[in-house]
């Protein structure tokens, strides 16, 4: 009887050993095969993170150089209407004489 259970602890250990061998290698496989998946994740998403950073900068870029370009034509605008508004008050002074001239000279015809 001792001789019995002795056998089948035998083959108890060793049917135990080969399934822990088996059950070892699919899990292996399986949890290699996740890895692989999450690595190539990582690196997508990697790529479109860097893509998004450097879209971001050049829009940064871009909305630098509007700006900068808003503020000439803001200067442009503003020199315009100064020197528009200097050329009324000259035109003004100037026709202001005329008239009176005009008026001095139709007195006398």
């Amino acid at each position: 009887m001792a001789a019995v259970i002795g056998v089948i602890t035998a083959v108890g250990l060793a049917l135990g050993a080969t399934a822990l061998v088996y059950l070892d290698r699919i899990i292996g496989r399986q949890l290699r095969g996740a890895v692989a998946g999450i690595n190539s994740t990582a690196a997508e998403l990697l790529a479109v993170s860097s893509q998004v950073a450097a879209a971001a900068a050049q829009t940064a870029a871009a909305t630098n150089e509007t700006t900068a370009t808003v503020e000439e034509v803001k200067q442009t605008a503003t020199l315009a209407q100064e020197r528009a508004s200097e050329a009324s008050q000259t035109h003004s002074g100037c026709s202001g004489g005329l008239q009176v001239r005009r008026g001095v000279g139709e007195e006398e015809l």
